[in-house]
């Protein structure tokens, strides 16, 4: 399905590999750390994106967890 979002300004953090809530976790609060440092004003709740399907080579997976920003 697919769902029309309004347009929003978004900080992104991108990783590689296996995904579990530890290393989202860690990059998350690596992402909100680096807005902190440079004043950014949070206004959202971080999500998650995956994009490969479960048969791609764990080396090959892409994620990112996004953050709405100010």
């Amino acid at each position: 399905q697919l769902v029309e979002v309004p347009a929003r300004k978004v900080a992104v953090i991108r990783y590689s590999g296996f995904n579990n809530d530890d290393k989202r976790n860690a990059y998350t609060e690596t992402l909100m750390s680096t807005l902190k440092e440079n004043n950014y004003k949070v206004i959202g709740k971080p999500s998650y994106l995956g994009y490969d399907s479960p048969f791609t080579l764990p080396w090959n997976k892409r994620h990112e967890v996004v953050i709405p920003v100010e």
